[in-house]
Parts: C-alpha cells; structure tokens; sequence
C-alpha cells in the first residue's frame, strides 16, 4: 500500500507498510541480524519511511507456478517475494527489513 503522509517538516512523505515475515536468523550472520534479534520472527507489520536514498531494499520474485507452498505460522501461502538486499543504513535497515525477509502483503 503506497500512503503519502505529512511530515514533521510539512512536506509529503512517502512510505509503503507491508507485512513481512523475517528470516531465518541463523541463516544470517551479519552484524544487522545481531541488531535486530531482539524482534520478532513471525509475522509483523512494518512501515518504511522513504528517504533522499529511497526505501533501501531490493526485492526479487520467486516462481509462482509450480511452486511449493509454505505453512508460515499454521496459514499457507504461495511462493513469495522476499527481500534480497538491504541498504547499510537504509530506510528499510532502520525498519528492521532484512535480507531474505518474505513479503506476505503490500
């Protein structure tokens, strides 16, 4: 969902909130996994706020046919798009996106 909000400055500011479901933490070793360990691994709501660098994360497809699908917390879902990279320091850093998070909805 792409919403315009009013900033603290007045000016129109662009974010999109989604839901996500975060990584495997021990697939990830990086010192932003040990950032965010303290969130939670399921499913979550989250809004990232654009910057003058943008959202600061890239997102990839998978194969929606013949796809396998996937039990995330007792609901199934189709194969999903995930995040496959993540600006250091980026809007999505800071909303605690991380690489390889599964985007369940926009």
């Amino acid at each position: 969902m792409y919403c315009p909000s009013q900033s603290r400055y007045g000016s129109m500011m662009p974010y999109f909130t989604g839901f996500v479901n975060m990584a495997d933490s021990e697939s990830d070793t990086s010192p932003q996994n040990d950032l965010i360990k303290g969130l939670p691994t399921g499913p979550r709501v989250v809004t990232i706020y654009k910057t003058e660098t943008g959202f600061g994360f890239n997102v990839r497809g998978q194969v929606s046919e013949g796809g396998q699908l996937r039990s995330i917390n007792g609901e199934l879902y189709a194969p999903l798009q995930h995040v496959s990279a993540v600006l250091d320091g980026g809007a999505a850093e800071k909303a605690g996106i991380r690489k390889g998070d599964r985007i369940l909805e926009v």
